[in-house]
């Protein structure tokens, strides 16, 4: 199987370049998480310029915890370029004959479930960053207030994006439990990021009303 050069290791023309190209990868799962991590980014920037005034244990422990939810957040860039890697793979298996068709179909089943799942997992990922995002929002000075809603707003579209791959996945997915539980595990990571959204959006809003 092919193994694809790390995302992370490219610069933002690169990235821009190989995006912009005929190759399926990167797509929009990578490009997603990508943009939830620069969001994630924005909302720790907001951070460590608002620690310079306040010395709270609390504010530092967060940002700790924030790096490292960042840290883990952008390595789904990359796994969604291997799961694709992973389906094409099995998808090009050899036919001949009926016990090769069954090692096929069930290769493919496998990487079905690995597309579902990751996205599934990176959009844990998401929420759990807006879950900082919101616990960091009374520590941040009112002038970077901004940044945090440019970082919440990344992080919420982000979201929706990253799981449009569990709905475009979930039609192949042949076990009728599974594909119901990935439904429901995408429903409420949504949900969840959108009772964030509003309220950091609310907040975020109210600052910097005139």
């Amino acid at each position: 199987m092919e193994k694809s050069i790390s995302l992370l290791g490219n610069t933002l023309h690169e990235l821009i370049r190989n995006v912009a190209s005929d190759s399926p990868t990167p797509g929009g799962g990578s490009i997603s998480v990508v943009s939830a991590t620069l969001g994630l980014s924005l909302v720790i920037m907001a951070a460590e310029i608002s620690k310079k005034n306040n010395s709270s244990t609390g504010l530092e422990n967060l940002i700790t915890e924030a790096k490292k939810a960042s840290e883990c957040l952008s390595l789904y860039a990359d796994k969604d370029v291997e799961v694709f890697n992973r389906y094409m793979f099995a998808l090009k298996l050899p036919k001949n004959n009926d016990e090769e068709r069954q090692v096929r179909k069930e290769a493919i089943q496998a990487a079905v479930k690995l597309a579902t799942e990751s996205p599934l997992e990176a959009a844990t990922e998401i929420v759990k960053g807006m879950k900082l995002a919101k616990r960091l929002l009374e520590f941040i000075k009112k002038e970077v207030i901004s940044d945090i809603g440019a970082g919440i707003t990344l992080l919420n579209a982000s979201l929706s994006a990253v799981l449009l791959n569990v709905d475009i996945n979930l039609s192949s997915v042949k076990d009728d439990l599974l594909k119901k539980a990935y439904n429901i595990k995408k429903i409420e990571l949504l949900d969840a990021g959108t009772d964030i959204y509003a309220i950091i959006w609310d907040e975020v809003k109210n600052i910097l009303r005139p």
